[in-house]
């Protein structure tokens, strides 16, 4: 056996869900409802402080309003508090419809990977490593949205690729069977990291063993 030492950044390679970057929602300041009722529904859901109350409220929401003009937040706040609550399944339910109506969304890719990527390594299933990689890939060649600048588009970048590249090596290794071909993602993962957080990871040192 072959002994490969990586790094890994904190954020990235715990099993903590919270985001190692911020992105932005839709800017609720510049969403205007006229139906009374719908905006009554869009306080009630986003006003709401327990996770499952807010998701649950949520879901009501886009049953009733499909077509809303605040659909992409809604959907943004449901991946959110499905987080929160623990409930991976319906987390990854809300990314899988964020991508519908917005397939570049990088949040609800980097999430979605983050889910695969661990059934992957649990289960060896490949297809389920397949789709992590394939996410991972569409993360990574993800392009700037409107309005962001791009000194926070390369902050985004800089904290999901690392991660990205490594749900391709996880891939590679567990489903493809490719040990070289991982050894060169966790080499692309490793690139990516300012030289502080690779002391950090190396001093931490995950050791992952090939044959």
């Amino acid at each position: 056996m072959k002994k490969f030492v990586f790094a890994s950044a904190i954020a990235l390679a715990s099993l903590s869900l919270v985001p190692a970057y911020k992105l932005h929602a839709q800017d609720s300041s510049t969403i205007q409802i006229k139906d009374p009722a719908e905006y009554n529904a869009y306080q009630m859901a986003t006003t709401q402080t327990d996770p499952k109350q807010k998701a649950a409220q949520i879901e009501d929401f886009l049953t009733k309003y499909p077509q809303s003009v605040v659909k992409k937040t809604m959907l943004d706040m449901l991946m959110d508090s499905y987080q929160a609550a623990g409930d991976m399944d319906h987390a990854l339910s809300a990314c899988t419809r964020m991508l519908q109506v917005d397939p570049s969304n990088l949040k609800a890719i980097y999430f979605s990977v983050f889910v695969k990527k661990g059934q992957c390594a649990k289960t060896s299933d490949q297809q389920t490593c397949d789709d992590a990689a394939a996410l991972a890939q569409k993360g990574l060649a993800a392009t700037k949205p409107a309005g962001m600048s791009d000194d926070d588009f390369k902050k985004q970048t800089a904290a999901t690729g690392p991660f990205f590249h490594s749900a391709i090596a996880v891939d590679d290794l567990v489903a493809k069977k490719d040990p070289a071909a991982a050894v060169e993602e966790y080499r692309k993962e490793l690139m990516m990291y300012a030289p502080e957080d690779t002391q950090k990871g190396a001093a931490l040192g995950d050791t992952l063993q090939l044959a």
